[in-house]
């Protein structure tokens, strides 16, 4: 299949959210999904995954709850706005879509608020690897972490770490922890649709994207879990959480480096943490890519005023002294 060929071009093409599996998994959840097919020459040469918002805009697939988005393509050039023209849309918007994605450059938003990167832990040399490659201070705190094993199993007993738990109770459990720390995600989960479509994805097997749901335990009482979704040798982290009832012991930071240490025998390279500019995620992360956003329009005229409105709406946003030239786009 064609849209398969394209995520083999390169690891970050590989992401599961990219895949033909999760966009099928987000349009049973959401009416308004829809891909967008772009030919040139007879050929396709990418598909657009997004949702329908009002006035006929397209906006990222599965919205906030996808950690990257944009094309899935050749890497082609393309006539993107002629391809918006084409679906019946104004516009179409993206918000993480990686830097690689070169189709987008003359799309993308060129002010500094809009870029950001995502860390990734890269294991081709395994855990060793991964543990030499360390900074003196992610060391110290690895350290730190895993001391309070014992204390966490003096309190709750035995620590046991679970790969990819199939108990429902378990994703139960995380998403009740999730929604708890952040209401927004309660408020998503009680929509129509939202809770199967987690649940969905976290019981797939399909080649492009596997369900992973990582437990820790002490005891028989889970007390950290991961829900990631796996495409290949990378696993892109979605959900986390802990029981608050053993923050002190740093349980969901252990459960975090017991699953990279099982990574390598499960053949993951790469575990993808997604967009956030996280403490945790760059202090433990040993590599990163670019992403950003941008918006592409069927009308050259409402461009240029989308240019236009970017422009001064920045220059508000900052005081006059951090207000950088803007080069022309």
């Amino acid at each position: 299949m064609r849209w398969q060929k394209f995520q083999q071009l390169s690891a970050i093409a590989s992401n599961p959210f990219f895949s033909l599996t999760y966009a099928r998994a987000v349009a049973r959840a959401a009416p308004a999904a829809r891909v967008a097919v772009v030919e040139e020459s007879g050929e396709i040469e990418a598909f657009i995954p997004y949702e329908l918002s009002d006035h006929r805009v397209g906006t990222t697939i599965g919205g906030m709850y996808t950690c990257v988005d944009g094309l899935v393509s050749s890497n082609a050039p393309i006539n993107l706005r002629s391809a918006v023209k084409d679906a019946n849309l104004r516009g179409w918007r993206f918000l993480y879509s990686p830097v690689e994605q070169t189709a987008l450059a003359p799309y993308r938003n060129h002010l500094d608020y809009q870029g950001t990167s995502v860390s990734t832990i890269e294991l081709p040399s395994g855990l060793a690897g991964y543990l030499g490659g360390m900074t003196k201070s992610a060391r110290k705190a690895h350290g730190r972490v895993m001391r309070s094993r014992p204390e966490l199993e003096k309190a709750a007993g035995p620590v046991s770490f679970e790969w990819n738990s199939s108990k429902p109770a378990d994703l139960d459990c995380l998403l009740r922890w999730k929604a708890a720390q952040y209401g927004n995600v309660g408020e998503w989960l009680a929509l129509p649709g939202k809770s199967r479509f987690v649940h969905e994805l976290a019981e797939s097997d399909a080649e492009d994207c596997t369900g992973v749901l990582s437990v820790l335990r002490a005891g028989d009482r889970m007390v950290a879990g991961r829900l990631g979704l796996r495409a290949g040798s990378t696993l892109a982290l979605w959900i986390t959480a802990y029981d608050p009832e053993f923050a002190q012991f740093q349980s969901g930071m252990m459960s975090l480096f017991m699953l990279v240490a099982e990574a390598q025998g499960r053949e993951v390279e790469r575990i993808d943490f997604g967009y956030g500019d996280n403490f945790h995620k760059r202090r433990f992360a040993n590599s990163q890519y670019e992403i950003g956003g941008g918006e592409v329009w069927a009308s050259g005229l409402e461009a240029g005023a989308r240019r236009v409105y970017q422009r001064l709406r920045y220059r508000r946003v900052l005081p006059p002294a951090a207000q950088p030239a803007v080069a022309g786009t």
